[in-house]
């Protein structure tokens, strides 16, 4: 983690061996801090597992007895101006601990008072902050840098489903997990919740600006008193701006009146238009929502382009071939947005000529294992001109032998899609308006695809948590397109994602449905796993009740893939509707094991981008 700012007094800070909450932490060292607190690495004793411990300690007027270690304010006029702050540091770890559960997210799993001052439990994150990051690598390539976005983009449009703005985006509060690559969000102490119906603030936090990133409005008195997406927006572009050419953008005043300094030639025109519109000085003029910005960051409806066949794949002699990441050379401040081809160029040995290569055109997320393995075009060229082009076959290899693929038959029929006001009374404004869908018939998968299945088709298990029963997960939509080609390859079928509407009248019930709030129940513990129940893993598919058609885990266990882009809905009937046109995330739907009750409602509704893998997303067959 970050070790900047670690110049404390001897008597401030707690001592390693240092034993809180009645011996179940034993202090290891100090990771950091702030004006308002020192953060420390920790270990749950009882667990054997390492934690992250905040205290409260207001560094500018409190001092530590270094016998009791008992936090005390000597200035009795500054003891009424600690405590307020002091139970506004309670609220942030409160707000996150009963609030917030995304895996983007910090977790905070204890709170607790002792030595005269206030402390919260969170996961440690071992790895660094990306402000340290880029100080060691200078700047971060576009690739890189789109992919860390995606997922703070990710959290960020949660934590604004909440009502919350966060209010300190920057590189310094985003960490980036060693061996995994996982990228969290920290440090909320000056988020600020919102009344979900006025728009006004429900908490009162100290104000805070980082210089840089901090928009204008978060300058004024008060701070940011309205919900506003688009401040959080404004701290997202400059992030980016930072990543991108390593410099720490400029003042918000600064851009107000000379506007943003040129961007370096290197960076491509998606990313200076996406940093030019988060960064405006009037919020009117920003990106409303951080899926309009992830929309912009994707180049716009150039993110909408499908997944299609390889274009060209290699083979020598109708022998098979593996490709040698070794021999393919990327080059890393290629754009890696999804509007670009990638050119991946491979050494060819004897099959051909010397000085010749054979170029491999594959879309960003197909790796060298997905190239298909049937007739293609081999396009052989110098290195100027391209000299031949040649169909060749190879022998088709033995269709696998897959598990075996349960499917329940849904009935055409007409309901309403989106929240029913009698029904749901925490609705959130994405699951609006409901309206009228008629659907012709169709067949959904019983279960989630388990990582049997996935495993006899593709070869790999990609999946965090492991178990063959289990839904595989941490597959892109990009990855399931390809897998759902290989497999009605094998099987001679047309299976497909279902759309958003397919999805939720199964997970509704169909003509059957008993209108329950969760698919197939008003208990939600009876039909799914869940933040309160899951132990933070994955289950075995069909372990829970199952709705009134026979189908498990339609809500819980795993986020499952639609078809659709995701988009606001239409008050408008609809037949067989495919959702929105284009866009930059598709739907995902039912929510997973580490989400609350509340995002477990079959109405509820989300997207991500189409090349993210999570270890919490899923999907399930359609036909």
């Amino acid at each position: 983690m970050d070790r900047e700012g670690l110049n404390v007094g001897k008597n401030a800070a707690l001592a390693a061996g240092t034993m809180l909450r009645g011996g179940m932490y034993v202090i290891m060292h100090i990771l950091g801090r702030g004006g308002f607190g020192i953060t420390y690495l920790a270990e749950h004793v009882g667990l054997g597992k390492r934690v992250a411990i905040k205290e409260f300690f207001f560094g500018q007027f409190c001092e530590r007895d270094e016998n009791t270690l008992h936090v005390t304010v000597p200035t009795v006029g500054n003891r009424e101006l600690v405590e307020r702050f002091r139970r506004k540091f309670v609220k942030e770890a409160r707000l996150i601990g009963s609030k917030l559960s995304h895996p983007s997210i910090v977790n905070v799993s204890d709170v607790f008072d002792e030595n005269g001052t206030s402390y919260y439990v969170m996961d440690y994150i071992d790895g660094l902050s990306l402000s340290e990051v880029i100080k060691r690598r200078g700047r971060i390539n576009e690739a890189e840098a789109v992919r860390i976005i995606d997922r703070v983009g990710e959290a960020l449009a949660y934590v604004h489903s909440q009502n919350i703005n966060h209010l300190d985006i920057k590189p310094g509060n985003i960490m980036m997990e060693n061996g995994s690559g996982r990228v969290v969000l920290i440090d909320f102490g000056v988020a600020k919740q919102y009344d979900a119906s006025t728009g006004e603030a429900t908490t009162t936090t100290p104000v805070g600006r980082s210089h840089g990133y901090s928009p204008l409005e978060q300058y004024k008195v008060g701070g940011v008193s309205q919900f506003s997406p688009e401040s959080d927006i404004y701290a997202l572009g400059a992030t980016l701006y930072k990543m991108l050419t390593g410099n720490t953008p400029p003042e918000a005043g600064d851009v107000a009146q000379d506007g943003l300094p040129p961007m370096p030639n290197y960076i491509s025109a998606p990313m200076r238009r996406t940093i030019t519109a988060a960064m405006q000085t009037a919020k009117k003029d920003r990106p409303h929502t951080v899926a309009e910005f992830l929309g912009l960051l994707h180049g716009g409806s150039a993110a909408a382009e499908e997944v299609t066949e390889v274009e060209a794949t290699v083979l020598d002699g109708g022998q098979d071939n593996d490709i040698n990441e070794n021999h393919i050379v990327y080059d890393d401040d290629e754009e890696d947005d999804g509007k670009k081809h990638r050119w991946l160029l491979w050494i060819v040995g004897a099959a051909v000529a010397v000085g010749t290569f054979v170029v491999l055109q594959l879309r960003p997320w197909q790796t060298p294992a997905a190239v298909e393995e049937v007739a293609d075009t081999v396009a052989v060229v110098d290195t100027d001109s391209v000299v031949s082009q040649k169909t060749i076959k190879t022998p088709e290899r033995p269709k696998p032998k897959l598990p075996v693929i349960e499917m329940v038959y849904i009935p055409g029929g007409k309901f309403t899609m989106g929240a029913v006001s009698e029904r749901d009374s925490d609705v959130y404004a994405w699951e609006l308006p409901a309206h009228t869908v008629t659907l012709r018939g169709y067949y959904i998968g019983k279960y989630e695809v388990t990582q049997k299945l996935w495993e006899a088709v593709m070869g790999n298990n990609p999946s965090f948590f492991k178990g063959d029963s289990q839904p595989v997960e941490q597959v892109s939509w990009n990855d399931v397109q390809i897998f759902i080609k290989k497999l009605n390859s094998i099987t001679g079928k047309h299976y497909r994602l279902p759309t958003e509407a397919e999805w939720e009248y199964a997970a509704r019930g169909g003509s059957k449905s008993s209108g329950y709030k969760y698919s197939g129940s008003d208990i939600l513990d009876n039909v799914a796993w869940h933040k309160g129940n899951s132990a933070r893993k994955t289950h075995v598919v069909g372990a829970k009740v199952p709705n009134e058609l026979g189908i498990y885990d339609m809500s819980g266990n795993v986020w499952e893939w639609c078809y659709d882009w995701y988009g606001l809905y239409s008050n408008l009937p609809q037949n067989n509707p495919k959702g929105a046109k284009s866009g930059s995330l598709r739907v995902i739907r039912g929510s997973s094991w580490n989400f609350d009750t509340t995002r477990c409602k079959l109405t509820d509704r989300d997207g991500i981008g189409i090349g993210n893998r999570n270890n919490y997303v899923g999907f399930r067959l359609a036909l």
